[in-house]
């Protein structure tokens, strides 16, 4: 996978995606930038790894092919209110923000973007995680296995009907963590 990923959203999630794609080898640094309200965090995730941060979520979309919104869900309106212009439809989105549907974020994005709703567990913090995810309308076949790239970094994916999500959520999103 060579395609530059914008994480709009620098917690646990979005470090754990950072920290799973450079160690699999396939991106280094310059192609992945995280953006976050705290310059004090995005220090940090420099320092750490190296990579691109930005304050400015609509110049974190800019950057990537893929992006991953990893914001929590009641910072979404807010994200796609900067970011639902700035969005191209050759973009592929990848929403971890639980209890938001693809078609919510659709809507409040211009383009026709594919987009991918992903619900992934704890142990993704340890690369041995499991994400059910589930592709919008205009999520074509290769955008929902570009999802399961990105999400192969930090465990497996396995793929279920949109309806379905809140479900995996309940089960597989916080069963790992409650025990």
């Amino acid at each position: 996978m060579s395609e530059r990923v914008a994480i709009l959203g620098a917690g646990k999630i979005g470090e754990a995606l950072i920290a799973g794609l450079l160690s699999s080898g396939e991106h280094g640094p310059e192609d992945i930038v995280a953006s976050d309200r705290r310059s004090e965090r995005l220090a940090e995730l420099s320092e750490r790894f190296g990579i691109g941060t930005t304050q400015d979520n609509a110049t974190g979309v800019q950057h990537g092919s893929l992006v991953v919104i990893a914001v929590k869900p009641q910072d979404i309106g807010e994200l796609l209110g900067e970011v639902g212009t700035t969005i191209s439809a050759d973009q592929t989105i990848v929403s971890v923000a639980a209890g938001i549907t693809t078609g919510a974020i659709e809507q409040r994005i211009d383009a026709p973007a594919a987009v991918v709703r992903v619900m992934p567990n704890a142990p993704m913090t340890v690369h041995e995680g499991i994400a059910g995810l589930a592709g919008g309308s205009h999520a074509t076949e290769a955008d929902l296995a570009l999802a399961e790239r990105l999400l192969g970094c930090v465990g497996a994916t396995v793929r279920v009907p949109e309806h379905t999500m809140d479900a995996v959520t309940a089960v597989s999103g916080s069963g790992p963590a409650y025990f």
